[in-house]
């Protein structure tokens, strides 16, 4: 569900700026500056209104400097620190607007990409991890880490939130190849105005949503679409119908459909997933969320059509600049990840044959 922004590394630059793009009324831009000669070091965490006021909401470190580059960033931070506590009218309007939901929000998107930045776009040496239950890394076919935090096990399943999306992306693909559902321009039977296509690349025209209650198909197919179809606004709802044309189409639950079709194939034998929405609510183990994303680096290894990996891992839809959405897959330039709510995150890097995993949550 976090939809995070454009990663850049300035060239010769140890500094790793995250810039966050939030969809909302009225979207802000979170920034995170990050150290990474050693590791993570330091972090600070800005804010900027639409208004221009700028803010630093959080920092602190994330392991010991050891750098003078480092220690520079962190100089940085704390001066602009310093600055809005001589002028705390700025700063208040710097974190002021919408209070009980943006700033909810932006805080997650940021904290989801701290989470994916340790998972490995840092520099040298081994990060801390504060606030993830686990880290796992896969380079060329082989786990190159795996580290797990505050009690969390390796056998302990976690919920992935929003990642489901990317597994409900699977699931449509499985399903055209094997002729249970018709193709991408297959129509809602409860709104025949809106395509398969349209809602796995978000693109129905219906608002902005993040989660919905259990609804019956025709309720939330039948709400408002007040945006133009073809642009893109995150929805989960689109993703919940898509769950439902699958049990329309199948006859079976989507948790059931997933067992038979995705997991069984990939020895994965007690999934939980209560609920069969097709947006949220699947439970997975680290190990069980990073073997999907190396299905998926290997082209699907004949159980998720190749040609479906590719072309359910391709820009659909602009989002912003360098970022794009695909079919369940948030898409940039030399990668694709999945996102799901307070920090899962699970990053495909094809040209590193690598697949990262971080995850924050607990059962």
């Amino acid at each position: 569900m976090i939809p995070a922004g454009v990663i850049e590394r300035p060239a010769g630059s140890s500094l790793l700026t995250i810039s966050i793009l939030m969809y909302g009324k009225q979207p802000e831009i979170g920034s995170v500056s990050i150290s990474t000669s050693y590791g993570i070091p330091t972090y600070a965490v800005g804010q900027r209104s639409r208004a221009g006021s700028v803010g630093v909401s959080r920092q602190g470190p994330l392991s010991p400097s050891k750098s003078p580059a480092d220690a520079k960033d962190t100089a940085v931070a704390a001066s602009t620190t310093r600055r809005l506590r001589k002028n705390p009218i700025r700063a208040m309007r710097a974190r002021q607007g919408s209070r009980a939901a943006g700033d909810f929000w932006r805080v997650s998107a940021v904290f989801a990409a701290v989470l994916m930045v340790v998972a490995g776009c840092g520099g040298g040496g081994q990060p801390s991890a504060s606030g993830a239950s686990s880290v796992l890394v896969m380079k060329h076919g082989r786990i190159a880490r795996e580290d797990y935090y505050g009690g969390l096990e390796a056998s302990d399943r976690v919920p992935v939130f929003s990642v489901t999306k990317s597994v409900t992306s699977a699931l449509v693909g499985i399903a055209i190849a094997r002729g249970d559902l018709t193709g991408l321009d297959e129509r809602l039977p409860w709104s025949k105005q809106v395509t398969l296509r349209q809602l796995l690349s978000m693109t129905a025209g219906y608002g902005r949503s993040l989660s919905f209650q259990s609804s019956d198909p025709k309720t939330l197919a039948s709400r408002g679409r007040p945006n133009r179809p073809g642009t893109f606004t995150y929805d989960s709802g689109s993703f919940d119908l898509i769950g439902d044309l699958l049990e329309h189409a199948t006859g079976m639950s989507l948790s059931d459909y997933a067992r038979l079709h995705l997991f069984g194939p990939m020895g994965i034998r007690d999934v939980r997933w209560p609920g069969s929405r097709g947006a949220s609510g699947l439970l997975l183990r680290p190990r069980e969320l990073l073997a999907f994303g190396e299905l998926y680096l290997r082209g699907g290894k004949h159980i998720v059509p190749a040609g479906w990996v590719r072309l359910s891992t391709r820009a659909h839809v602009r989002v912003q600049r360098g970022l794009d959405y695909g079919y369940g897959w948030w898409v940039r330039p030399r990668s694709y990840a999945a996102y799901g709510f307070l920090g899962q995150v699970l990053t495909i890097s094809p040209t590193r044959d690598e697949v990262r995993l971080v995850t924050s949550s607990r059962e």
